[in-house]
């Protein structure tokens, strides 16, 4: 029953001192680990939660939850129609859900009473105690949360919020794909509204906010943003006024969702991620070097692959020129001569054959086919309705998959048939 709180520092150019800037991630005995794991294999609660959760669910992620925002903005955007987007940001949302509520929602999903009681019996009399240094505080109980980093806290808070997907796709507002509504994209307390009038996009914060209250979560309106996809004349016209429990959101140009940098600007949606992956990756090569310069090679092989030998939503790229991709490129091939100490006249794909390193070409290929195949096995409602428009409009990006896959004998044909099978 005893739980280690240990503070993690959320971000570093911030106040230390400001006990807002960390993160508690509770600490639970191997007992209590056993327990959860126990629990979730016999009741499965991922299938519970609808087709716009993308968190903590198999066959899901961070990347199908982009992949889906990117290609449901691009729809619209084709069609000379433009969307509002809403990116809300929850406060400490995991620390105020409600253990009685929670407990209901659980019964209503046909959970075990038996293991319902257990359960509340369990977070009723917890006994907390936060670390700070060599330092450990009083033990003390709480009435609400579920703990952050617990084996069953992430399946639970989607259950929590399932409801406010529901009351959102029952509007019958805002984006479609095909008879799929798309107005909604949880992952966890990431969530992201989608509508292509304000009116909607309004009427959708009004119900997350109404669902918010009702809940004890707070949606912290400074921190939520607005951001408009628009093309043409469009792309000039003032920001509407939009609000959230009677306080105005800022709209913004530029927005980091789930780590992929998203533009307004539809021209040069995946530009602005490109130069991003390209710093990232040689700030990393950076760190490796300074710390592992004098290790053997087998290490650093190791290391590489783990640190630099996956580049996040690369295959979700779709450039509209050479240049910005070539930086990652060359950025990657720099990552290798700096680790591996070889001169810049060497070829990278030579050296990276020799040593049985993934060059950025074969990396390329890699993810390209990992995230078609992905696509191609997800039962996700919304992800099978995007695939079937992909392939049948010719959609950029299967045409960027295709210009990876040719080599190995794939065509445009048998890719959409792939697909949709």
């Amino acid at each position: 029953m005893d739980v280690q709180i240990s503070p993690i520092l959320k971000k570093k150019e911030l106040l230390i001192t400001d006990s807002n800037n960390y993160r508690p991630i509770a600490l639970a005995t191997s007992y209590s680990k056993i327990f959860e794991h126990i629990i979730l294999s016999k009741c499965d609660l991922s299938p519970s939660t609808g087709y716009y959760q993308y968190g903590y669910k198999k066959g899901h992620g961070t990347e199908l939850a982009v992949f889906s925002l990117k290609q449901t903005v691009s729809h619209y955007i084709k069609k000379g129609s433009t969307i509002f987007a809403t990116f809300l940001d929850a406060s400490k949302a995991f620390d105020n859900v409600l253990h009685a509520k929670l407990c209901n929602k659980l019964l209503d999903r046909g959970f075990d009473a038996g293991i319902v009681k257990y359960l509340y019996f369990w977070w009723k009399h917890q006994q907390f105690y936060v670390k700070w240094g060599n330092c450990y505080s009083r033990r003390f109980i709480t009435e609400k949360s579920v703990r952050q980093g617990g084996v069953m806290s992430l399946v639970l808070f989607n259950v929590y919020m399932d409801m406010l997907g529901q009351n959102l796709m029952h509007l019958g507002i805002g984006c479609k794909m095909g008879n799929i509504m798309a107005n909604c994209l949880f992952y966890a307390d990431d969530i992201c509204l989608l509508s292509p009038s304000v009116f909607g996009l309004q009427s959708m914060l009004d119900v997350a906010n109404n669902y918010a209250s009702e809940h004890n979560i707070t949606f912290n309106a400074r921190r939520t943003v607005c951001m408009r996809f628009s093309v043409g004349k469009d792309s000039v016209l003032p920001d509407p006024d939009v609000t959230l429990n009677n306080n105005s959101l800022s709209w913004v140009d530029s927005y980091k969702y789930l780590g992929f940098t998203i533009c307004n600007n539809i021209i040069k949606f995946d530009e602005a991620e490109m130069c991003v992956r390209a710093r990232e990756l040689r700030i990393r090569a950076n760190m490796l070097c300074s710390r592992f310069r004098e290790a053997d090679n087998n290490i650093k092989q190791y290391l590489f692959q783990t640190y630099v030998g996956s580049i996040y939503c690369m295959s979700e790229w779709t450039p509209k020129s050479e240049s910005n991709l070539n930086k990652v490129k060359v950025a990657y091939n720099d990552c290798i001569r700096l680790l591996f100490k070889f001169k810049r006249g060497v070829s990278a794909s030579t050296f990276c054959i020799n040593n049985g390193i993934l060059s950025f070409k074969e990396l390329q290929r890699k993810l390209c086919f990992s995230m078609f195949n992905r696509i191609g096995q997800s039962h996700n409602l919304l992800v099978n309705m995007i695939k079937t428009h992909m392939y049948r409009n010719r959609d950029s990006l299967m045409n960027y998959w295709y210009d990876n896959l040719h080599s190995v004998n794939t065509s445009f044909s048998m890719m959409g048939e792939f697909l949709l099978n």
